[in-house]
């Protein structure tokens, strides 16, 4: 299965407003969007295939840099994950679709 076979896409942002697509950034590093619409019946291929761009294609963020690791404390019922990288596309920036995380850019990692 190729990329294709899952989703329509344009570069044009005429075509892509009048025909229901929609922007989503590609990757946390570049930066970079493209215009996206899921073919009929692509659903699950997409989700386990293309889970970044299906999830911002539903509204998901697509911001998180370097996202390493999740774990579950039960002890303190708290759910913890660490970064690598807090930069880039979690940096504040008008030109991403959603734009949801508005972090300043440090030179280490973290744990939220």
């Amino acid at each position: 299965m190729k990329f294709s076979d899952i989703f329509e896409t344009t570069s044009d942002d005429a075509v892509a407003q009048a025909k229901g697509f929609k922007k989503v950034k590609t990757n946390s590093s570049g930066g970079k969007t493209e215009w996206l619409k899921l073919k009929p019946g692509m659903e699950k291929a997409a989700a386990f295939l293309e889970s970044r761009r299906y999830g911002a294609l539903l509204g998901a963020t697509a911001e998180f840099n370097k996202m390493e690791a999740v774990d579950l404390n039960k002890q303190d019922d708290k759910l913890y994950m660490s970064m690598s990288y807090i930069e880039k596309s979690m940096e504040k920036n008008a030109a991403d679709p959603v734009d949801d995380i508005h972090v300043n850019k440090i030179a280490a990692g973290g744990v939220y």
